[in-house]
């Protein structure tokens, strides 16, 4: 199949119908934006740890925590039933424990627990606010990148 110059021409002249027109420009302005929420949409990522109850002299939650995550307990917000903990002490034990071959201590906080809490070994869940990231930041860190 040999193309001439008249072909061609008409190949290139030939007028695109409207509508496909408006559908690529919705195209390109939908992956702009959601290229830019990727980019500039920040929220907060949570850890979730699970503790239990225990009784000496008072109530306590005790939580295995990685040697690493010890920090989130002194500047992040702690969150049971998306209801603020308010720390009163807290005690780290100088024991380590191994799971999965990396290193855990015992963390006892010391918290305005409600009633409906306090059981001794009742396993509750709780929420750490750990730091402010981006999608495009945890798709990097998926990737290795």
């Amino acid at each position: 199949m040999n193309l001439t110059i008249n072909d061609f021409n008409s190949i290139v002249n030939k007028k695109t119908p409207f509508s496909i027109v408006i559908f690529i420009i919705i195209l390109i302005v939908l992956f702009v934006s959601l290229f830019l929420v990727i980019i500039k949409y920040e929220y907060y990522k949570y850890d979730e740890y699970l503790g239990y109850i225990s009784k000496e002299n008072e109530f306590y939650i005790s939580i295995y925590v990685e040697e690493e995550k010890l920090q989130v307990f002194n500047d992040s917000s702690l969150e049971i039933d998306k209801e603020k903990l308010t720390i009163f002490k807290k005690t780290i034990s100088d024991d380590y424990y191994l799971i999965d071959g990396k290193p855990y201590r015992l963390v006892n906080l010391y918290t305005d627990l409600k009633e409906k809490y306090l059981i001794v070994n009742n396993v509750i869940s709780i929420k750490s606010k750990t730091y402010e990231t981006t999608i495009f930041k945890e798709i990097k860190k998926g990737l290795d990148l």
